[in-house]
């Protein structure tokens, strides 16, 4: 319930997004539209203390990704902003990387259109 509460907080945060029905799934809310390979976005997280996986998305929209600390995060041809455990948000831009520093991701916002932080 705590990760529930903390990702409506960051949700809030964002400037008034819906949180989705409670039939939804938790990854997959509100989907509007997708690239092609080359634009993957891709969040890399630790599964154990030297190992590390890729979690993508190619189709923007609001995602839940694996309750891992996160290691980076390679924007592939998206923008948006990413929500952590700790109440901190990263707004990211199309084609640039990011270190996390074992951070948790709470929320993943891929925008359907170039997010205004973004020049």
């Amino acid at each position: 319930m705590k990760r529930i509460a903390i990702l409506a907080a960051a949700m809030g945060v964002a400037g008034g997004l819906a949180l989705a029905p409670a039939t939804a799934s938790a990854s997959e809310v509100g989907v509007q539209g997708c690239q092609g390979a080359s634009a993957t976005l891709t969040y890399r997280y630790y599964t154990s203390p030297t190992t590390t996986a890729d979690w993508k998305k190619n189709c923007s929209g609001n995602w839940e990704p694996p309750y891992a600390q996160g290691y980076y995060l390679y924007a592939g041809g998206w923008s948006g902003n990413m929500y952590f455990e700790d109440g901190t948000r990263l707004d990211f831009c199309d084609w640039k990387n990011y270190p996390i520093g074992k951070k948790r991701a709470i929320s993943i916002t891929l925008s359907s259109t170039k997010a205004s932080h973004c020049k």
